[in-house]
């Protein structure tokens, strides 16, 4: 849902009569980023999760390569 919001926003905003270049530049960059801060969030918590999930499996892993 929230896509079909974004797409209509950045076609409202860069079809506006009478706005300046620079604010509907502005406005874009602003719709634009939504999802891009959604998709690192989305990327530090999967790398969150993995790290809490096997990096025990990982350490070990290195220990016992050090030691044989």
């Amino acid at each position: 849902m929230i896509l079909v919001w974004e797409r209509r926003v950045l076609a409202a905003v860069l079809a506006q009569r009478g706005a300046s270049v620079s604010a509907r530049l502005m406005a874009a960059r602003l719709v634009v980023l939504g999802p891009l801060r959604r998709w690192v969030r989305r990327g530090s918590v999967a790398l969150s999760a993995a790290l809490v999930l096997f990096g025990p499996a990982l350490l070990a892993l290195a220990l016992l390569l050090k030691v044989f």
